[in-house]
């Protein structure tokens, strides 16, 4: 997640400014100018999240290749054909994040909800009321974090 705490800086310094913003126009008595805030509040949320997604996405890709290429070099016989297989028909990102953290089962069901957001801001503008980025950038954390403390990821080159 090479650009993440970039992108994390530049996003909270645009979230601040738009923040200010809405602040002074309540404190001008300008509220009815807010909503338009509010609006691009949730737009710049929107748009971040897709940059912080994208880049668990790059994450998951290149940690699934580093164990890919561990493995088939750890292994033979049975296990390197099996691994040359998988690494072969390149899964999608949640097959990649399964193979992954095949023992969180928690963690694939976080990724699959912040893919349907993901989605759903991608391809449809749209994505549910709960949403909160800042939950969901805690949870891209988590997924990220538990991806860099896989052993056979510790011990590859």
């Amino acid at each position: 997640m090479d650009n993440y705490f970039d992108i994390l800086t530049e996003f909270r310094a645009c979230n601040n400014s738009l923040s200010n913003f809405q602040r002074e126009l309540e404190v001008a008595k300008l509220d009815h100018l807010a909503p338009d805030i509010g609006k691009s509040i949730s737009i710049n949320d929107h748009a971040y999240f897709c940059l912080f997604f994208f880049q668990l996405e790059i994450h998951i890709k290149s940690s699934f290749t580093a164990l890919c290429r561990h493995r088939l070099k750890m292994t033979e016989g049975p296990d390197h054909v099996a691994w040359a297989t998988i690494a072969q028909r390149k899964p999608d990102i949640i097959g990649m994040a399964e193979i992954l953290l095949a023992k969180k089962p928690e963690l694939i069901a976080l990724l699959k909800r912040l893919y349907k957001d993901r989605n759903a801001i991608a391809h449809e503008g749209q994505v549910a009321l709960s949403f909160q980025i800042t939950s969901a950038m805690e949870d891209i954390e988590l997924i990220a974090f538990e991806i860099e403390r896989l052993p056979d990821l510790e011990a590859a080159p």
